[in-house]
């Protein structure tokens, strides 16, 4: 209820979503069909095939192998942006919208940079004498700076002792005693 009227919430939908061969997806995907589950806006869809990767090496990681904290379940593709999917249920057809997506960057060896840069390089460039082309976007936040670009002095207490309530959409049960609302 909000107030005295009633309200009502959609039911989770079924997508049933078939792999184009196009470049989007790998042509070991193409033609295969997937069926999703949508609940709702902010929850994830669920039923694409994962994967466990290590977030380190971004190696692929065997099933049978021990887990390691630097292993991660990920979606073994990701669905592409404007990729349409069908209702089972209704037979609409939607549309992707890409919002939000994950990024891992993979350690790269020295000498791998260094050929990468090429010429000859035996040493990875740092410009110490670089300077920021424009100051027109920064701001002094701080008392220093004008009045109007001023946040604040800074919280004395701050929640949870500065440590995440929340790791990748799940409560985090190892340190989240400073995280009353998720009681």
């Amino acid at each position: 209820m909000d107030g005295n009227t009633v309200v009502s919430f959609d039911k989770p939908r079924q997508l049933k979503l078939v792999i184009p061969a196009n470049q989007n997806y790998s042509s070991d995907l193409h033609g295969q069909t997937f069926y999703l589950n949508f609940q709702g806006d902010g929850v994830p869809i669920w039923g694409l095939p994962k994967e466990r990767i290590d977030t380190e090496t971004l190696d692929v990681v065997e099933d049978a192998l021990p887990w390691s904290a630097s292993h991660k379940m990920v979606d073994k593709f990701v669905i592409a942006d404007g990729q349409e999917v069908t209702d089972i249920e209704s037979g609409i057809t939607y549309r992707f919208r890409a919002l939000r997506g994950q990024k891992f960057l993979k350690p790269l060896a020295k000498n791998d940079a260094l050929s990468l840069i090429g010429g000859g390089a035996i040493a990875i460039p740092y410009d110490t004498n670089a300077e920021i082309a424009s100051t027109n976007f920064l701001r002094d936040i701080s008392s220093n700076g004008s009045s109007s670009d001023y946040i604040g002095t800074e919280p004395a207490s701050i929640l949870n002792d500065g440590k995440p309530c929340i790791v990748d959409g799940v409560r985090n049960i190892k340190d989240s005693e400073g995280c009353s609302f998720l009681n």
